[in-house]
Parts: C-alpha cells; sequence; structure tokens
C-alpha cells in the first residue's frame, strides 16, 4: 500500500502535472472537455440503449441509431479517459485513496463495456418483430449503469475534499 500511495504522490508531483494543474485556462480546459464527453458519451449510449428499449426514436432502426450515435460515443469515451488521466493526475493523492472514485472508475467502465455491447449488437436486434426482451435487459441495465457513474461521480470530490 505505501508504494501505491508514493506512486499516487509522484504522479501529482510531476512537473508536467504541476505545469497544467497551476494553469488556470489549462485546469478549466481540461475539466470543461471531461463535462462535455460526459454529456456525449452518456447521451449518445443511452439514446441507444432507450432506442433497444423502443422507448425514443422508434421510426428508425436500432442500427441506424446506433451509427448516428456511435462516432459520438467514441469521441466521448476518447476524451473522456484522457481528460480523467489528467485530472487524476492533477489531484492523485486524493484520487487514489477515494472508494468513491474506485467504484466511480468499476461503474464507469462497466457501462462503457454495455454501451459499446449494445453498438455491436445493433444490426442483430434489429428485427421486424421488435428488440429481443435480453436485448431490453442490456439496454435497460446499461442506462442504470450511467445513472450509477453520474451519482458516484458526484460523490468523489465531495469525498476528497477536491475544491
Amino acid at each position: 500500500m505505501h508504494s501505491y500511495l508514493h506512486a499516487c504522490h509522484a504522479v501529482q508531483s510531476n512537473s508536467l502535472v504541476m505545469w497544467f494543474t497551476g494553469s488556470v485556462l489549462v485546469s478549466l480546459v481540461i475539466w470543461l472537455s471531461h463535462y462535455v464527453a460526459v454529456f456525449l458519451t452518456v447521451g449518445s449510449m443511452v439514446m441507444m440503449s432507450l432506442r433497444v428499449l423502443e422507448i425514443a426514436e422508434k421510426s428508425q432502426t436500432v442500427k441506424e441509431i446506433s451509427d448516428y450515435y456511435s462516432p459520438w460515443m467514441w469521441i466521448g469515451l476518447t476524451v473522456l479517459t484522457f481528460s480523467g488521466i489528467l485530472m487524476l493526475a492533477g489531484d492523485s493523492d486524493l484520487f487514489c485513496t477515494n472508494g468513491y472514485f474506485a467504484a466511480n472508475l468499476i461503474i464507469t467502465a462497466v457501462a462503457a463495456a454495455f454501451g459499446v455491447f449494445i453498438r455491436k449488437k445493433a444490426t442483430a436486434w434489429d428485427q421486424p418483430s421488435g428488440t429481443p426482451l435480453g436485448a431490453k435487459f442490456i439496454a435497460g441495465f446499461s442506462i442504470l449503469l450511467w445513472v450509477g457513474t453520474i451519482l458516484s461521480a458526484v460523490e468523489v470530490p465531495a469525498r476528497s475534499g477536491v475544491p
């Protein structure tokens, strides 16, 4: 455990990390890009799930909705990952010891995996008789995971003393 905490401190003490955390403008760009990426990622994945559940965009097929939102999903996930790593580096002493942060990472990873799975299965789930029940269960669970991601993310700064 001691070497883990030492590594976290070493990351936060890195000169490049100290530079971007010391710059208000760079920090704002990182935080803003992270939040925009959250909206892109969650929004696109939830829209795909809502279509699988046959709640939204019934005039389009699951594949059409999936094809439309897929680029936004991938852009969001990429920016979310990169900006999240930068945010973690800047406050790693606090985040490395925060159980809510660990839970948020796990829930986010599982939610993203569900979203990617839904994207990959979109063509198979496009059936004239409707979306299979198993697919609807997966889509519903995916939405619940994203709600869990958001709720746990709200607790991360509150439980780590990050301003």
